[in-house]
């Protein structure tokens, strides 16, 4: 992947409304409940429990420099005065003006800073710098300045949704597209020098906010997961397997609820979701499986059933396959808390 502007007119999110469900005549097909369709992205962004955070405005004169070690996070940062040139290995260098924002969806290492090359101070070294307000300066003599709002976005990872193993290295969003960026940036800011109750949450809400917007400026044209959503084949496949993750799916099947062939929904399911989709559906019953676990009284067998599967051995068998442990060990271990 290149770090070009990724965008699309189309809008890469754009839902697609799942067709009413015809009558079915095998004994193990459940009551449809399809009503305006389910919104795939949201309840993926759900159960991946994506959290953002604020770390702090970043105020800063030139010339000066930010490093950013691979640690790990989703860093993103967006200029709401001035520029800055950011630059990662292996990837263009990007020059933010007022308004843009950039993302590193795998934590990949960068620096920021007024020009290239310039060394950068540690980034995990600005926080012993912060302010009360949130605020940490850089202040130089007299040189242009800028102010930058940086922050980061987790997930649990665990299953590796295609979501976000398909994101591009590097996100660059403009202004001129979504100017409220900037206004959603600085209100969470201002919210993060709030110390009352519940103004943490709230600035973490408004980050997640900010990141899912960010997300949306990635190009729908090309592969991945959001290409998918694009896709009105694959779109209506994934749609169906989340309204009904318990059926007993086949593709053959799965082909003829979306009206095409089996080897086309195959082929483009897999080129643009990176999988096949019963491997798909099966991560997905096994990361509801691991939900229900945690979250509520049910039986191993019961969550099985829950998710798609008759009988408790086939589910223990494929829980298993995938995760490790058995259902009831990893219930154990949540309750332990070493998993959540």
């Amino acid at each position: 992947m290149d770090s070009r502007k990724y965008s699309s007119s189309a809008g890469p999110f754009q839902h697609v409304p799942l067709r009413a469900v015809p009558s079915q005549t095998a004994s193990r097909a459940p009551e449809a409940s399809v009503t305006a369709g389910i919104d795939v992205i949201s309840e993926v962004l759900r159960a991946v429990h994506l959290n953002g955070t604020v770390y702090f405005e970043a105020q800063v004169e030139s010339p000066w420099g930010i490093h950013i070690p691979d640690n790990g996070v989703a860093n993103f940062h967006l200029v709401t005065n001035g520029s800055c040139f950011v630059d990662a290995p292996g990837e263009d260098p990007v020059r933010l003006e007022e308004g843009d924002a950039i993302v590193f969806p795998h934590g990949l290492a960068h620096t920021l800073g007024n020009e290239l090359g310039h060394p950068g101070v540690d980034g995990a070294q600005l926080f012993d710098r912060m302010d009360d307000a949130g605020v940490v300066r850089l202040e130089s003599e007299g040189g242009a300045q800028s102010t930058i709002i940086c922050g980061h976005f987790e997930y649990d990872n665990r299953f590796g949704h295609p979501l976000f193993q398909t994101l591009p290295r590097v996100i660059h969003a403009r202004a001129g597209e979504h100017p409220g960026w900037k206004t959603l940036a600085k209100m969470a800011v201002e919210r993060s020098r709030d110390r009352s109750p519940g103004s943490r949450a709230l600035t973490d809400r408004l980050a997640e906010v900010l990141v899912i917007e960010l997300l949306s400026d990635v190009d729908a044209t090309g592969e991945g997961f959001i290409s998918a959503l694009a896709d009105p084949v694959v779109a209506s496949a994934l749609q169906v397997l989340h309204e009904r993750p318990n059926y007993e799916w086949t593709v053959n099947e799965l082909a003829r609820e979306v009206a095409v062939s089996r080897s086309t929904l195959a082929s483009r399911f897999t080129d643009l979701v990176g999988e096949s989709p019963i491997r798909y559906l099966t991560r997905w019953r096994m990361h509801q499986a691991t939900l229900l676990l945690a979250q509520s009284q049910k039986s191993a067998g019961e969550v099985g059933h829950a998710v798609g599967y008759q009988s408790p051995y086939a589910f223990t068998r494929a829980f298993t396959r995938e995760l490790g442990v058995s259902p009831t060990a990893y219930r154990a271990r949540t309750k332990a808390g070493d998993l959540l």
